[in-house]
């Protein structure tokens, strides 16, 4: 199998300045591809990068 770029849910929730939680939300709604290796699970760079260029927005109370 080739290795392809992915990242975990925390990787990606450090890098982009989201809770976990938004991240596991986003995964879900936008139906991102991911793999299992050694118990973790990694979501493909190709379906996140989009997130990770955006700035989290500010939530106004």
């Amino acid at each position: 199998m080739s290795r392809v770029a992915a990242l975990t849910a925390a990787d990606v929730s450090a890098l982009s300045g989201r809770p976990l939680g938004t991240i596991y939300r986003l995964a879900s709604e936008q139906r991102w591809r991911r793999h299992r290796e050694a118990g973790k699970v990694f979501y493909l760079l190709e379906d996140v990068e989009h997130l990770l260029v955006t700035t989290p927005t500010a939530k106004i109370h």
